[in-house]
């Protein structure tokens, strides 16, 4: 492997051709009950974009990173207030309640 970039640098040999930035793809596992067998083809296209199918299926639905990452957090946050809620009920503080939501889910 050394001699053969030991020849590209002196010229002797062209290097080799790399790939462009196409979408990246990857197969996950998917615990939701949205997905048939429990996996999910997720593809990340360079322009800002996931989209999201199931194997060997064609329909793919995407979204933007932006709206994703919103998302995320909205779903973060309410899943917090929701903890905060049970633990008021339980008799803990408001503070130490987030302290400890926070803490749980993050």
């Amino acid at each position: 492997m050394k001699a053969f970039w030991q020849e590209v640098k002196e010229g002797k040999r062209e290097a080799p051709r790399r790939k462009g930035n196409g979408p990246l793809k990857r197969k996950v596992l998917c615990p939701s009950s949205w997905c048939r067998r429990g996996e999910v083809v997720l593809i990340i296209y360079p322009h800002g974009e996931i989209g999201f199918k199931e194997p060997r299926k064609r329909a793919e639905y995407r979204i933007t990173t932006t709206e994703a990452f919103r998302q995320a957090v909205l779903i973060t946050t309410n899943r917090i207030n929701v903890r905060v809620k049970a633990l008021r009920k339980e008799g803990y503080g408001l503070g130490d309640a987030r302290r400890k939501a926070r803490k749980e889910i993050l």
